[in-house]
């Protein structure tokens, strides 16, 4: 769990979209004693705006509504975190809603990943499932809204805040998702935890890369998934590298030949071979790291 005393997280923000959600996240921050910037955008390329400003000032974790980042955030150098939302928390609303209008909609976005997919987990808790339909815009919204007229049997529309006023046109009484404080709760308890372990991974990394330098020969250090874990300093003189590569995929830096020559070998055997690296011919030596039977990293 989440605990409390003072402190500044400006390595966490969070950012929201619907206004009646931050002053419940508000009390959660102040009881929480937690010191983190919260954040109002009205749409998605605000909120974009405000998390590429935030990583600039040194923000490594963004707490948002997942439909919020997930056309817009790829480029940003920061882990994303979703506000968890319950699906049991959903279904209590679901059936209330239900008891009130059995022909009741329920309408989400396609594009919000971890929302809708509570929504989904809801509906299929239920024993009657309600009709579930999808609009990321009002574009979108619109002809569900009349096929849902055309019906003539809904009276009410389960759906997020921003498609309310288009509801309430076409005749429907929309009904707005619950947001529960200990939801977001467990989001920052998730990035707080997220931040502890990029910190831990951090100091690890001075201390090896420390380690690394007082070697004479140029070592680079791969995961299994081929994305760099470290390299010192000779190597990357030796390969004209600038600036820090260490969690980067080998294959968009020029080492994928390391990353595939040692995919190809023995897992027990080190591999000694002539490569071309980002144009210089050297000699390599591939040693494969064991756990068990299992390799997890390789060491070139």
């Amino acid at each position: 769990m989440i605990s409390k005393g003072a402190m500044h997280m400006a390595k966490i923000v969070v950012i929201a979209k619907v206004t009646h959600h931050i002053e419940e996240m508000q009390k959660v921050l102040t009881s929480l004693s937690l010191d983190i910037p919260l954040l109002y955008a009205p749409d998605s390329e605000r909120c974009f705006e405000l998390a590429a400003a935030e990583i600039d000032k040194g923000a490594k974790i963004i707490v948002c509504s997942d439909f919020l980042y997930a056309k817009y955030f790829e480029s940003l150098d920061a882990k994303i975190i979703p506000i968890y939302r319950s699906p049991y928390l959903f279904a209590k609303c679901i059936i209330q809603t239900l008891e009130a209008d059995p022909c009741a909609r329920i309408v989400c976005r396609s594009d919000a990943h971890s929302f809708t997919s509570s929504i989904l987990d809801a509906v299929s808790l239920l024993d009657s499932k309600p009709q579930v339909s999808f609009a990321n815009n009002e574009d979108e919204l619109r002809p569900v809204l009349r096929g849902f007229a055309s019906e003539g049997r809904a009276k009410m529309v389960i759906a997020p805040v921003w498609a309310h006023a288009t509801i309430r046109e076409y005749g429907f009484t929309p009904v707005t998702l619950p947001f529960a404080q200990d939801d977001f709760r467990r989001s920052l308890d998730r990035a707080l935890g997220e931040l502890a372990r990029m910190e831990e991974q951090e100091k690890f990394g001075e201390l090896f890369s420390t380690i690394l330098d007082l070697v004479t020969a140029g070592i680079i250090c791969l995961d299994s998934d081929g994305t760099v874990t470290g390299i010192n300093r000779i190597a990357a003189d030796t390969l004209g590298i600038r600036g820090n590569i260490v969690g980067k995929k080998c294959s968009g830096i020029g080492l994928d030949r390391i990353y595939d020559t040692a995919k190809g070998a023995d897992a027990n055997e080190a591999v000694e071979t002539i490569m071309e690296l980002m144009g210089v011919s050297l000699k390599v030596n591939i040693l494969p790291q064991l756990s068990g039977d299992r390799v997890n990293a390789y060491v070139a």
